[in-house]
């Protein structure tokens, strides 16, 4: 199947949030001086939900064969 790159919208919220999550993981273990280990998945969800509402900004999110595969923001 093709990749789907489109914009993101609130009912992608919990995939851009599990997504961002493996993220911040992998920087909290590279970098613990500067990124947490201990985030909240709903500090997550409003930080992108502020995002999403931003006319500044710009998520996208991609899909492949309907699973989110990786997100973008602008």
């Amino acid at each position: 199947m093709p990749l789907a790159i489109t914009k993101a919208r609130q009912a992608d919220l919990p995939d851009i949030v599990r997504l961002n999550g493996v993220v911040q993981n992998l920087h909290a273990l590279l970098s613990p001086d500067i990124f947490r280990a201990d985030w909240a998945s709903s500090d997550l969800h409003h930080f992108w939900n502020d995002r999403l509402m931003d006319q500044n900004s710009t998520v996208a999110i991609a899909r492949l064969d309907g699973s989110a595969a990786g997100y973008i923001w602008y």
